[in-house]
């Protein structure tokens, strides 16, 4: 009878350390999952962030050209008067 009570008790243990494993496991692979969620999301936002970047880059360009052949014009005309 004692050992039936022991085994019992053993069989209760090892289910409670598998259902703790068990536990364990899909918290670790919950928190990777949210890691590799949050990697994707900064990497969309940074990749966003530099094609903005790179558009105003390019306006500016654009706007510095425009004014550079305005002036440019500016100048001929004034010389040919």
């Amino acid at each position: 009878m004692q050992e039936q009570h022991e085994l019992k008790l053993r069989a209760a243990e090892q289910a409670a350390r598998e259902k703790r494993s068990r536990l364990l496991k899909g918290l670790e692979e919950a928190r990777v999952e949210q890691f590799r969620e949050r990697e994707e999301k900064l990497k969309e936002i940074a990749k966003y962030e530099r094609e903005e970047f790179l558009k105003v880059i390019e306006k500016q360009k654009a706007a510095e050209e425009k004014e550079k052949l305005e002036n440019e014009a500016r100048l001929v005309f004034f010389r040919q008067n």
